[in-house]
């Protein structure tokens, strides 16, 4: 069965394969990732599966998303942080939030609000903390800074331009 033929049902609870249900029902389940991998919960907590509906580990969280990177966002007693495939958390960085990883970085919130991006391993990419912090995409990603000006920095943190924006999007077609 090929993975990315696997979609989840309207209700978001069911895995469909050929219009067909597959395995049993889950009081959630979120789409199949690479490397086929999907994030479900039910009574036991929160995990992921393989292609087969199988846990892939045996540890149980309170939330579970899915792979990016190889790592997956997981969320436990008030708390936010990475795992791989085999259910061990990845890094000692504990936060108030955490995005999914794009082009091996990913953003992350500390409980007062600060923003700032991590590598795979967890560890800062720069010193600033910005008001909010978006995924990097080409290399850069938008950040908005405490008196709410916006910059596109590079992934050392530097800034691409020294011009504030008092809005600002991600580059598309060479344009932001």
């Amino acid at each position: 069965m090929n993975w990315k033929e696997i979609y989840v049902s309207f209700n978001g609870k069911n895995f469909m394969y050929k219009g067909e249900k597959i395995f049993k029902p889950f009081l959630e389940a979120l789409k199949f990732h690479e490397p086929g991998i999907a994030p479900v919960r039910d009574e036991s907590g929160a995990y992921h599966i393989d292609v087969e509906g199988n846990p892939i580990y045996s540890q149980r969280y309170t939330r579970t998303f899915g792979f990016y990177c190889n790592r997956a966002a997981v969320y436990h007693f008030n708390e936010w942080f990475h795992i791989d495939t085999k259910g061990n958390r990845i890094g000692r960085l504990s936060c108030a939030w955490v995005g999914n990883y794009q082009e091996n970085a990913c953003v992350v919130r500390y409980p007062e609000k600060e923003y700032f991006h991590v590598d795979l391993n967890g560890k800062r990419l720069y010193e600033s903390e910005y008001r909010y912090a978006g995924d990097f995409k080409d290399g850069v990603a938008c950040v908005k800074n405490w008196n709410d000006h916006w910059h596109h920095i590079k992934k050392n943190g530097s800034l691409l331009h020294p011009i504030p924006y008092f809005d600002l999007g991600v580059y598309h077609k060479n344009f932001a």
